[in-house]
């Protein structure tokens, strides 16, 4: 099986809205995959990406901020979050020309373990559970979710006002799309925090 992309192989589009026609291009140099990332597995589901060229921002590209350590320590059962991409609008469906968003509130990771660990692949795919590498979301009656082509996409927390958007999860997995029962699962950035800043000192 088949694991990282090459740097070559890759883009990565800044500022685009519709698909291939806006936004701008900006070449990759190297990927950081995890470590203890195993195609065959869910866990430590997390990359960087490290550009070519120095991002510029406008109006229409800005930085989402990092979580703290201390929002590791916060429940965030219920919150709604933003989920955003160009992934297929169902499973098996078409893929959209220009970006999609919807909100779904976070389910407990208690209650997703439960969604997903009688599943015939449960307990290969994840042996140790739903546990603190994920982060889960959806609505109980399924309908909104990530699907196809939007793995690695940004999972969005902001509380409102003045306050900044944090990015609490990365898509990883679910059951389908949108499938009631299965909330969306993704993976923790908090959890994965020490990780990521030693890897971008390092590179």
């Amino acid at each position: 099986m088949r694991g990282i992309l090459e740097p070559n192989e890759i883009t990565v589009n800044l500022g685009g809205h519709e698909i291939r026609k806006d936004g701008k291009n900006y070449a990759v140099s190297k990927i950081i995959p995890h470590e203890n990332y195993r195609p065959w597995r869910h866990y430590h589901d997390i990359a960087l990406i490290k550009l070519a060229e120095k991002v510029t921002f406008d109006d229409n590209v800005s930085a989402v901020c990092l979580p703290t350590l201390e929002m590791d320590k916060i429940n965030y059962d219920d919150q709604s979050v933003m989920l955003m991409g160009w992934g297929t609008t169902s499973y098996g469906g078409e893929l959209p020309k220009k970006l999609r968003t919807t909100q779904v509130p976070i389910v407990s990771n208690e209650e997703c373990h439960k969604s997903y660990a009688g599943s015939v692949a449960g307990s290969f795919m994840f042996p140790e559970g739903i546990n603190h590498n994920f982060i889960c979301a959806g609505l109980p009656e399924g309908g909104k979710d990530s699907c196809q082509g939007d793995s690695g996409g940004p999972m969005i927390y902001k509380s409102g006002g003045t306050e900044p958007a944090y990015q609490l999860g990365v898509v990883s997995f679910g059951k389908e799309c949108a499938k009631p029962g299965f909330p969306g699962v993704y993976t923790r950035v908090t959890y994965h925090l020490k990780w990521i800043g030693t890897r971008i000192r390092d590179n």
